[in-house]
């Protein structure tokens, strides 16, 4: 079964290509003792065998390739939280991240003086420990058995994928705590302003992070609020007139649009209605993901049979002052 699950995962690679360049399993997680068990222990799944009844292949492996895919369909317009910061994908339990300097130039005149780069690099010590840094996220759905043989096949698919759907909008959550987490007094502003939210405010947000003490991000911004929040943007002139217009819009991080004033605009419901985070993604927040998000089939009984999922994060903000928030009053 572990050779079949190879080919049907590099299958389902040549149409969807994400699936193992954001894997749930690598070539190397399909042999590897700690996973091995996945495709084991899926075989004769009451719950695989109804979705190879639905499947072309017909068989345990490619119903599992199938279940994998839509979770991972489900889970990718919801990962906000990978827009959010540098991550890392690792195997180590502890990883030390460099922070990315911040270099000065001088003109070199005649008798310039050289730029003093004896300064050694700044890390950020990421724990993966679950005491630490480290949060682990699972999700889980299960069915009866008598539910699963008399259910619509529609039906069994949508609870799949809210598998998917949770296990990142936690993850969202998770990285947005950390960011709520800084005080007023630590981040580059904490400003506040009268509803509807115009593009005037946005640039006042941006201008604290462009503070002189900050190297501005060498790519857009990024700013994340609630999709109801965004919609007064709309009736904005000023920032309607600014939007590019024929960008495609992005599902796997649910950005929205991107304006002429440097920012990308990423809707999610965990960030409080009337609030707008806004940082500089390349200081603010560096993560390593431990594991890879895992989705197996689990049968804990004869009469139950499901989907379980998970996936292992750590992360911590590193240069609170490339944060700024924005609130209603």
């Amino acid at each position: 079964m572990m050779e079949e699950l190879r080919q049907r995962l590099e299958e389902l690679a040549k149409v969807y290509p994400t699936l193992l360049s954001r894997r749930c399993y690598s070539m190397m997680d399909v042999d590897s003792q700690v996973l091995s068990h996945i495709p084991k222990r899926a075989f004769g799944s009451k719950l695989l065998q109804l979705w190879a009844k639905y499947t072309l292949t017909g068989s345990d492996a490619g119903a599992l390739a199938e279940v994998i895919r839509t979770v991972f369909d489900a889970a990718y317009p919801k990962q906000v939280w990978r827009a959010m910061g540098t991550w890392f994908e690792t195997r180590e339990a502890k990883v030390k991240v460099p922070v990315v300097p911040k270099v000065k130039a001088l003109f070199d005149a005649k008798g310039g003086t050289t730029p003093d780069v004896s300064t050694p690099p700044r890390y950020v010590e990421i724990d993966n420990d679950l005491d630490a840094d480290g949060r682990r996220i699972r999700a889980r759905v299960l069915w009866d058995v008598s539910f699963l043989n008399a259910s619509n096949w529609q039906v069994v698919e949508a609870y799949t994928k809210s598998v998917g759907e949770a296990i990142m909008v936690k993850a969202t959550e998770y990285v947005y705590q950390l960011y709520s987490s800084l005080s007023s007094s630590e981040i580059a502003a904490e400003l506040t302003y009268t509803p509807p939210l115009k593009t005037d405010h946005l640039i006042d947000l941006r201008s604290a992070i462009d503070g002189e003490d900050l190297t501005p991000s060498s790519g857009a911004y990024r700013a994340f609020l609630h999709p109801a929040t965004y919609n007064q943007l709309l009736k904005d002139d000023k920032f309607v007139n600014s939007l590019v217009f024929g960008e495609t819009l992005d599902k796997t991080t649910g950005l929205q649009s991107r304006t002429t004033i440097g920012i990308d605009f990423h809707t999610t419901s965990v960030v409080p209605r009337g609030e707008v985070l806004l940082i500089n993604p390349e200081r603010s927040l560096v993560g390593a993901i431990y594991q890879n998000l895992i989705v197996e089939v689990v049968e804990p009984s004869t009469t139950l049979s499901g989907i379980d999922a998970y996936i292992h994060i750590a992360a911590k903000v590193s240069e609170p002052k490339a944060v700024a928030r924005l609130r209603s009053t």
